[in-house]
This record gives structure tokens, sequence and C-alpha cells, in this order.
């Protein structure tokens, strides 16, 4: 028998399947049964075969006039008739999915339970198994590496260590095949390691490493606010070998070890195939994720969305903030009877739906809209009556006086009664006013509310494109309640499966977050004789032989279909008007904080307590028994991991 030559030697049992005529049942058969010894291992749910392991081999010599897929060897007589052609290369790009698994059952299962995720669909005719000509593909590495542990773990199974807290060139020494590998991503998961000064940049850019590798194609990508994001590209010297290292963060946090943060993005990935497809994949990243699922939802639907007008989106994108986050605890308060913290199901889930599409008009009459989608800059004034927190996010600028506060935000209340500011809001957050007050009329006359500008959307029924994002959304909140149902038939995998689904929120969060994305720089880390990236803006020499370079990212005709900042900041601020309008509902004094879509008081809330619907507030965790009162983020945080720990 002719022995197929695979990129990889570890291989699904769909894809040696395909290679050699032989359906996969009979393989995954075979591999339950014990006769492929130990030429096979399970990964999650899918069988891993070694390709080149005698034991798989010899089961396969003993195999070779067993009955085959229809049609293979009529396929294989007729490919010997026609001349080879040469071997196609084919390059892998880095931002590829995260992993290749094709789909394999979850759970034992009926099939029919998916029939709700999934749009009905004519059956299928039985088909024969596709046979594909053998192709030279560059071979592409994708390793979990946690730091801290000393241990890591390739795709396809295979554990290695170092010694803990090593340094990258360390880590890197010990990843198995990678000298052999033409694109890698290495994940690196748990805390975030550091170098000698306590720096995870200097870390990802460790000095030596400049002997044998220069900055990759794509640039590093460094963020001081935020270095959980930084990613760090290379090209190695000798070779065309592209090394990319970011953390699993903006999927899992540093929650998980390396083993785990595997197994969570495999079946992460068998999960949106059996909802969106066989291509379907995570991602180096959640946004990315989203992009492209969908992309492929709307191909299949046959819509497309055109962004505004560009100084429209300009405007919105500079006016827009993200979610209200304020610390709330009174100034006086020196402890706490008790502390509740009450988060939102799934929030920005349930505020998707219906999202604008077209302008109706962009004018300058202060008159209010009603309830259509719309953005107001109001001017307005905090009344001398008002007794609670603040209604509108405003730029702490206005606040302050201070210059350094523009890019922040504030939330004038009580402490500022009388005080007048000016902001952009979304018409959700105007609508706060008809809950505070009997009318909404009311609410405009108590705030001195003005518009002195309006940018109105079309209704739903007049507009050509609708819904942009409502399918997507839906099926994407379906399926991590699946995932929940299915965590509990899987009680030893629980953790896995609590990634899983902290992944497809992550998924919703960030997707949601990418219509708002500006261009940013990404880093080039040069040798003094070597050529300067193009289109560079900034040149740094940090040493004598060193010139570090800052480039802006080009605006790709790609990604020009998620401008859509209109998009993201209704979103956000529909979940200020929710957060405020609950706010509201409680005592002043009783509110310490709020995050996003999670508000924290010292009163427990029962009707609450039995919330499970999406977009409405459930408790999370409490402390009942009398605790400092925080006047610091750091301090709040610090009562929650006490409480957990205690839990």
């Amino acid at each position: 028998m002719e022995l197929k030559e695979f990129e990889e030697s570890v291989q699904t049992a769909t894809v040696v399947g395909a290679a050699y005529g032989i359906h996969r049942t009979t393989l995954t058969q075979a591999a339950k049964a014990g006769t492929l010894g130990n030429g096979v291992y399970r990964s999650g749910d899918a069988w891993l075969i070694k390709t080149d392991h005698p034991d798989f081999l010899e089961w396969l010599r003993g195999h070779e006039y067993q009955p085959r897929v229809k049609g293979y060897r009529r396929k294989m007589a007729s490919q010997e008739d026609v001349a080879s052609n040469e071997p196609v290369a084919v390059q892998l790009s880095m931002e590829e999915p995260a992993v290749m698994i094709p789909p394999e059952p979850i759970m034992a299962r009926e099939v029919q339970e998916m029939n709700a995720l999934i749009e009905e669909q004519p059956e299928a005719e039985e088909q024969e198994t596709p046979i594909y000509p053998a192709r030279q593909r560059v071979r592409r590495l994708i390793v979990y590496v946690d730091v801290q542990r000393g241990e890591g773990v390739t795709e396809a199974g295979e554990h290695f260590t170092f010694a803990e807290q090593a340094l990258l060139s360390v880590v890197l020494a010990q990843i198995p095949f990678l000298r052999e590998a033409g694109q890698v991503r290495v994940w690196l998961c748990g805390e975030l390691p550091t170098d000698a000064s306590g720096s995870y940049e200097g870390w990802v850019l460790e000095r030596a490493l400049r002997q044998w590798y220069t900055t990759g194609k794509r640039g590093h990508y460094l963020s001081d606010e935020r270095p959980e994001e930084t990613v760090a590209r290379y090209s190695r010297r000798s070779t065309d070998q592209e090394i990319e290292i970011r953390h699993v963060y903006s999927w899992f946090g540093t929650e998980g070890t390396a083993g785990e943060a595997r197994e969570a993005i495999q079946l992460l990935t068998r999960y949106l195939q059996l909802v969106f497809g066989d291509d379907a994949s995570a991602y180096a990243t959640p946004a990315l994720t989203f992009q492209s699922l969908w992309t492929r939802l709307n191909r299949i639907q046959k819509k497309e969305f055109a962004p505004l007008p560009l100084p429209l989106r300009e405007q919105i994108r500079s006016t827009s903030g993200q979610g209200r986050i304020e610390l709330c605890t009174l100034s006086g308060l020196k402890t706490l009877p008790s502390l509740y913290y009450y988060d939102g199901i799934f929030m920005y889930s349930a505020l998707a739906w219906g999202l604008p599409t077209e302008i109706a008009y962009h004018d300058t009459r202060n008159e209010y809209a009603g309830k259509v989608a719309a953005r107001y800059r109001i001017r307005y004034t905090v009344p001398t009556s008002w007794s609670h927190l603040g209604l509108f996010m405003t730029p702490r600028e206005q606040v302050t006086g201070n210059p350094r506060d523009r890019h922040t935000w504030a939330f004038p209340g009580a402490e500022y009664v009388g005080k007048t500011y000016e902001t952009w809001v979304d018409g959700s957050e105007l609508d706060v006013l008809s809950s505070a007050y009997l009318t909404i009329d009311q609410g405009f006359a108590a705030w001195s509310v003005e518009i002195l500008e309006r940018i109105v959307f079309k209704p739903e029924k007049e507009s050509a494109q609708k819904k942009p994002l409502d399918g997507i959304i839906e099926k994407l909140a379906t399926l991590r309640e699946k995932v929940e149902r299915d965590a509990l038939e899987a009680q030893e995998r629980t953790h896995v499966f609590q990634l899983v689904r902290g992944g497809i929120r992550n998924i919703v969060l960030h997707g949601i977050g990418t219509f708002n994305r500006s261009t940013r720089n990404v880093t080039y880390i040069m040798g003094m004789d070597e050529p300067a990236p193009a289109d560079y803006t900034s040149r740094r020499e940090i040493d004598e032989d060193t010139v570090w370079y800052s480039v802006p990212t080009a605006t790709e005709g790609y990604s020009q279909q998620f401008d859509h900042p209109e998009w993201a900041a209704q979103v956000w601020a529909r979940c200020r008007a929710r957060m405020i309008k609950a706010a509201l509902t409680l005592p002043r004094e009783s509110i310490i904080a709020i995050r996003t879509d999670a508000i924290a008081m010292t009163q427990e809330q029962p009707v609450w307590n039995a919330n499970t619907k999406r977009g409405t507030l459930r408790l999370k965790w409490a402390i009942q028994q009398s605790v400092n009162a925080p006047h610091t983020y750091e301090a709040l945080d610090l009562l929650q991991r006490q409480q957990a720990t205690n839990a």
C-alpha cells in the first residue's frame, strides 16, 4: 500500500480516512477497540492518529483489502493515469483559525437537539468521501505555554517542560519541532510572565532574541495601558519562519493551565462548527472570530451594510464612551453592613437588537425625535433638587477643569447640582428621564435639557437593510446556553466548559467593540544596519545597535466593512441606560459601584436573585457581614478576592 504524506504526522481520523479512502467511523471504531495500539490517542472528543507509528502502519497493512469508501479505488485508478503535477506550496497566514479540528460529537446526545441552533436545510444526499491530492504545505505549529508553571503543550498534545519563570528564549528552545515549523503561534496562559524589572513587554521583547530574530512582517503591537493585549511577532533571520506570541487573555483571562486553554480552544471550535459550519473556528482573538462569523452569515443571507459618511463615523467615535465605571461609595461611609454584587446575564447580547443602518437626518433642531435610534448633543443642568447618581456620561474635563481628563468620563450627579455641562448622549439615555419623572417632558424641564445637534436614524421598517447583528448574536447566545447544559453532563471538565462559555461571551463583547476600533500603530525593532520599515512615522534609537520604528497600520478594504461605530456606541449606551435605571430604584447611599453591567450595593434585592433572562441582573457574590467601605477600585477588588477565597 502506498503510504500518504501529511504536513504533520499527527492527524485527525477524518483527514487520515480521506487520504486512504477509509471511512472515519472505521478508524474511530478501531481506535476505541484498541486495535490501533499506541498509534492513536484521544484529544477532547477527537481521535488523533500518529500516521508514522508502527502500530498504525501494521493495522493499515492488515486493512488494505478491507472495504473502502465508495468510489475510492475508481478515483485512485483514474489518478494514476493523470500525469503528476509539481507540488503546490501553500503559505498559511497567522490570522488563520487557531485550530483546524473537524467537527466531532460534543456529547452523546441526539443530533436533533441542534436543530434549534442551525437553520433548517434540505437533507443532503450521501456523498463519497472526497480524495484530495497531496500538497506540500508550510508547517504551522501552535503551542500553549504557562511560564509560571514551567510547562507547555503543543496543539497535537505533546507536553514539554522548562524552568519556571524562564526567559522567552529558553521557552522557545524547548518547544518541540520549532525549527521545522514555518508559522508558529505561542499562546501564553496563566499570569503574565515578566523580566527582571517586572515588565511583560520586556519579557516578550527579550534582547537576547535579536541575534536570531528580527521583527516580524506585521510588526509588534505594544500596549502600555493593556499589556495583556501585547503581541510580539518575530521573523527568524536564517529562514522564513514567523513566530507570533500572544496571551490567551482576550479569550480566557489568566484562568486555566496551558492544557485547559488548549482543550477549551478545541472544544470552542467544535461548538462554533456545529452552528456556523465546518469552516468556523476560534481565531487569534474573539474579535477576529466574530468578524469571520459575521461576514460568513452576511454572505449567506446576502446582506451588506454600507458605512456612514466618514465625518459622521469620526464624530461618533470621538464622542461616545463605553460602559459606565463609577465608584459610588459616599465619602463619609466607614463600614458597610454587607456587600452584594449583581452582574448582568450576558448583557450585551440582550442589547444588540435592531441596530440602525441608515441616517434619516442630521440637523440642529431642538426637538426630541422620540423612540427611534438617535444621538443628541445636549446642554443640561443638574437640578438643585437632585439627590442621586448622575444620568449622562460627560467628558471629565468639564467637571474637573483639567485638560488631561478630556479622554475620560464622569457622571455629574448630586455633588454637582446647579452645574451645567455639554455632552453627546444616545436616545436611550435621554429616555431614562421618563423613568425618573412622570413624563419625559417633565424630565427635560427638570434637567434643562437643550438639544444642540442631533443625528437621527431611519426606523427599521424604512431601511433597505436591517437587523445587522440580530442573527449572529442570537446564534451565539443560544450556543452559550447549550454549553451551560452540556457542562452539567461533564462534571469532570467543568472548568474547561466555563472557559468555553466565557469565550463565547468574549466573542460578543469584543465583536461589538471591534465596530468602533480605530487605527493603531505597530512597532518594528531593527538593527542599525537593517532597512527601515516603509511608512514609519517616528524613529527612536534606543542604543548604539538598535532602532525602534512606529508604523500606523493600514485600513484594508476588508476591514472597512466593520467600521460602524454607531452600532457599538448604541449598545454601550443602552447598557448605561439600563444600569442607571436599575440604580435609580435603589437608595443612593446603598450604591457602592457600577461596573459596566454590574452593580455593587449594601442591600440584597431578592427579586433580582431569581433572574435568569439575558440582560437582567442576578446575584453573583455576597459578603453577608460588616466590611470596611471601599473608597478605591483596588479596595473593592480586594473584597471580591477575599470573598472568592472564603467561598
